[in-house]
């Protein structure tokens, strides 16, 4: 998927120049993948111009309950998680608030 091409809830452009500036583990340009099979997340493979993978989620389009689809929580557990025995995929960036008050 190039970023010429429309992803729903996601402003590409926007996106990538903010990954550019926040975040040295990956170089542009960026190939979005949609990842299927999940509940509601927007969610979505990054490879980057060296080869390295990335996952880049949103929450859902549309209305939503107050704390449900929490990033930020989701956020806060994951790097919390990297130093211990348990293994998540490394946390490398949050955009928060940098994309919090947009609505798609």
């Amino acid at each position: 998927m190039t970023v010429t091409e429309a992803l729903p809830g996601y402003d590409v452009p926007a996106v990538e120049a903010w990954i550019a500036a926040n975040v040295p583990a990956l170089s542009l340009p960026l190939r979005w993948t949609r990842l299927e099979g999940g509940h509601s997340n927007l969610t979505y493979r990054l490879d980057d111009a060296a080869g390295r993978v990335a996952v880049i989620r949103r929450p859902p389009l549309g209305e939503l309950l107050p704390k449900a689809h929490d990033m930020a929580r989701e956020w806060a557990v994951i790097s919390a998680l990297g130093p211990t025995k348990v293994r998540p995929a490394a946390a490398i960036a949050s955009a928060k608030p940098a994309f919090s008050a947009r609505k798609p």
